[in-house]
């Protein structure tokens, strides 16, 4: 990222002026370029322009406002221009004739206090947004669509940008590509698109209470969180994949759902003692490995919120009542969960199969909970009873060392032995399997057998 911002041409700042679009733009792109009197403008406001290569907008343009068409290629905006908002839509058709698609290259803004929204809905190939040297300070309110765009200021200066993020809030990315978030409030913005490609290091001050919006920073190694921090966020940090360590503050109450999913390489952290809750998929496919342990007061953990972490060996839920929903692991999953006796957990590692082992002394008074069929027939406890749970059951009584309850991960769950076991002979059997086929044939109506 770094080499490809020291590519980007330089701008030439004449006597301390901004120089207009047509100064800058290259002879050639003036020759080719639409006439004034293509473009609709009224009261200094551009709201269309002409199906042509490269755009130079006059210096009588104060705000530009419009769809671009397919074929355009370049656009330099004035100094005049304070606000731009502008999209290219169209389909790309495989043709060596790279004009006939549309093909937003590049955009030149001279106004370093310009409001830019910019996208180009091209998924092959990128465009470059060029800022002055002298210090951008105006307002990015749309980095591209699925961070399809690259922007750029011009030169290797530091800039600050502040608008719309949520309450308050300023960010500032310097010239190593460090950025800065100052301000208070809750910021919930939906990322800045590949200038998340080329941000290493983040701090989140002091002030600011709930953060999202750094989905897919691919090069993000390093973060900082101040302890005003409430919330991270839905997605806050999904697919930050060179992530590896953080320091989430004790200050946080709630870790939002797919927050730091897909963060591979994230080993090196722990839940504060007084989070409260933790959402779906919140760190499923993250790198967590060896043992994590979910403070007490955790009240509540979304499905598959540690789902697909391959190095996970065991999981302690402290919180005997806390509320799961569903199976906070996955199939996967082949090491411990450890709980109190009687708690949600035990009841989770039961249903869904995996290995419980209570803790020792008791939080409540709760006996070690003897657990009893939820719907008879049911082997894979699917809350249905069909073939499936059939063939499960066969699968069990003739392949035990691959099928049978903590075996595999296909095995059967402690729950599923309960339900599967019909025939009122203790143990699982053909004669179990043959009868819940009959069941569901409605040659039989209830278990045990009642012809």
């Amino acid at each position: 990222m770094k080499k490809v911002i020291a590519a980007v041409m330089a701008l030439c700042i004449v006597g301390g002026t901004i120089p207009s679009a047509r100064q800058y733009a290259p002879e050639s792109i003036i020759t080719a370029s639409a006439a004034d009197d293509e473009m609709t403008i009224v009261d200094g406001k551009l709201t269309s322009m002409p199906n042509k290569p490269n755009i130079v907008v006059p210096d009588t343009v104060t705000e530009i406002d419009c769809s671009v068409p397919e074929k355009v290629r370049t656009i330099y905006c004035p100094a005049s221009v304070e606000k731009i908002r502008m999209s290219q839509y169209h389909n790309r058709h495989w043709s060596s004739d790279d004009n006939s698609s549309g093909n937003l290259k590049s955009v030149t803004v001279l106004n370093p206090d310009c409001i830019v929204s910019v996208t180009n809905y091209n998924s092959y190939q990128d465009f470059e947004l060029t800022m002055p040297t002298s210090g951008y300070t105006g307002i990015i309110r749309q980095k591209g669509h699925e961070a399809n765009g690259c922007y750029y200021p011009i030169g290797d200066a530091s800039f600050s940008r502040e608008g719309e993020i949520g309450d308050l809030i300023t960010y500032k990315i310097d010239s190593s590509y460090n950025m800065t978030l100052s301000g208070k409030g809750t910021m919930k913005f939906k990322g800045i698109g590949t200038l998340g490609y080329g941000i290493e290091s983040l701090s989140i001050g002091s002030g600011i209470t709930c953060i999202c919006g750094f989905e897919d920073f691919v090069e993000l190694d390093t973060v900082k969180i101040a302890d005003s921090v409430v919330v991270i966020g839905e997605q806050a940090f999904k697919g930050c994949t060179k992530l590896t360590a953080l320091n989430i503050p004790k200050s946080v109450l709630s870790i939002e759902d797919e927050a730091f999913s897909d963060c591979s390489e994230l080993s090196s952290f722990s839940l504060p003692e007084k989070l409260r809750s933790i959402g779906k998929n919140a760190f499923k496919g993250s790198g967590c490995k060896g043992a994590l342990t979910i403070p007490a007061s955790v009240k509540s953990i979304g499905e598959g919120a540690f789902a697909n972490c391959s190095g996970l060996k065991s999981i302690t839920i402290s919180n005997p009542d806390c509320d799961l929903s569903g199976d906070i692991l996955d199939s996967s999953f082949t090491g411990t969960v450890y709980g109190y006796a009687g708690s949600t957990a035990q009841v989770m590692a039961a249903k869904y199969g995996h290995e419980f082992v209570a803790l020792s002394g008791q939080a409540t008074d709760k006996p070690f909970i003897q657990f009893s069929p939820t719907l008879l027939g049911d082997a894979n406890v699917d809350d249905q009873v069909n073939i499936a749970d059939a063939v499960l059951v066969m699968q069990v009584a003739t392949n035990p060392d691959k099928y049978a309850q903590g075996r595999t991960k296909n095995s059967i769950s402690a729950l599923g032995e309960l339900n599967g076991d019909v025939d009122g002979v203790k143990g699982l059997s053909n004669a179990d399997a043959l009868l819940i086929q009959k069941y569901k044939l409605d040659k039989i109506k209830k278990f045990p057998v009642e012809e």
